[in-house]
């Protein structure tokens, strides 16, 4: 797919990989849609891409994407200002680091909310516009947390497993439309607020997580767009990990028992 003169709305606009995608898809995109929550930050955000392409229209949605509430006004507003949308990225989410049981109620509802249940509501209720395009593409940012049961994400795999298989489903059902979908695989990155951070807190040292750049991260799901891809893994080594967790799943649970045995037996 192209993306030159495209419409693409990314959510979690303002955290590393969104703030990357966004000045990628800056340079060519004819019109930007960002969703965050943070006013001081969006307003700096467009200033950047302004820089970027002077002539690119942008459109910003300040609102909390896990308020239920907040997330359909917000798809009534931008079905109101937009004909169609060509891109619909959804980035925005959260972890949980801890044992399933020990994890507080509030939290995981939050985390389900941002990570599964936006999602799915900015999808749905934006099909219209996605259908109005000649050709459209919905990338949903997943985790190899989804594919590889951690002792210490649970929480956060369950939420990322439900979209791995949106995904899924969508790739199948969305090609009558001309509905593409591109789901990304990440392993950890240089950001603060991802994965790698998780694992970290969860008890894995952090000399042993192989962490790769945003921007990079960034140039390949633009890369994965054009090529019309599905799927997208992030480093590409960890497709191989996936293949062996599916293959000697039991003896590798039992390896991971033992790598985070000390963080389990305080959180529980």
């Amino acid at each position: 797919m192209k993306i030159k003169n495209k419409c693409a709305l990314i959510t979690g606009a303002t955290g590393g990989l969104g703030t990357e995608l966004c000045k990628l898809f800056a340079k060519d995109c004819k019109k930007l849609i960002l969703l965050a929550r943070n006013k001081e930050k969006i307003d700096h955000l467009e200033k950047k891409l302004k820089s970027l392409n002077a002539q690119i229209r942008i459109e910003s949605h300040i609102l909390d994407l896990s308020d239920g509430k907040a997330v359909k006004k917000t798809i009534e507003a931008i079905k109101t200002s937009n004909k169609n949308i060509d891109i619909l990225i959804n980035n925005a989410g959260i972890g949980t680091h801890g044992s399933l049981f020990s994890s507080n109620t509030e939290d995981v509802e939050k985390l389900m909310d941002l990570n599964l249940r936006t999602p799915l509501l900015l999808t749905l209720g934006l099909k219209e516009l996605l259908y109005a395009s000649d050709e459209s593409y919905l990338v949903n940012i997943g985790t190899v947390a989804e594919r590889i049961a951690m002792p210490v994400m649970g929480a956060y795999s369950v939420s990322k497993s439900g979209l791995y298989m949106f995904s899924r489903v969508l790739a199948i059902e969305g090609r009558k439309n001309n509905l593409k979908v591109l789901h990304v695989t990440l392993g950890p990155m240089n950001d603060k607020n991802f994965d790698s951070n998780l694992l970290t807190k969860g008890g894995l040292k952090k000399n042993t997580v192989f962490k790769t750049a945003i921007d990079k991260v960034a140039r390949k799901i633009i890369l994965g767009i054009r090529d019309n891809r599905r799927h997208l893994t992030v480093p590409f080594y960890f497709s191989g990990l996936i293949c062996l967790d599916r293959l000697f799943g039991r003896t590798l649970d039992n390896f991971k028992l033992r790598m985070f045995k000390q963080k389990i037996k305080t959180n529980n």
